[in-house]
């Protein structure tokens, strides 16, 4: 298992945009799950970047829905394709606000 790489990026007064590279399945999704976990806690809205997660399975997607659902101020900003495919699929793009 690879373990998932971020990158956060702040400017004043903006929200935060978290930047996660790798695959998002069953073995890597706690890490997400934890560090917006984390990221919320402390306030912060979050944009998220998705466009360089090369998979995600539908584990993956409950990590991002629960974590809209505890902070309506996630969002994805930018996926992959592989990421706009399951949210599609899943008929969720509209809940976490794809731009």
């Amino acid at each position: 298992m690879r373990p998932l790489q971020f990158a956060v990026d702040s400017a004043a007064g903006e929200p935060l945009r978290l930047r996660v590279t790798g695959e998002l399945d069953l073995a890597t999704a706690p890490q997400l799950a934890s560090r917006l976990r984390a990221l919320s806690e402390d306030g912060n809205a979050i944009r998220l970047d998705l466009s360089r997660v090369t998979f995600i399975d539908l584990v993956g997607l409950r990590v991002l829905v629960e974590a809209h659902v505890r902070d309506r101020r996630l969002h994805v900003v930018a996926a992959s394709s592989a990421c706009e495919h399951l949210l599609e699929l899943t008929r969720t793009t509209h809940l976490l606000r794809v731009d």
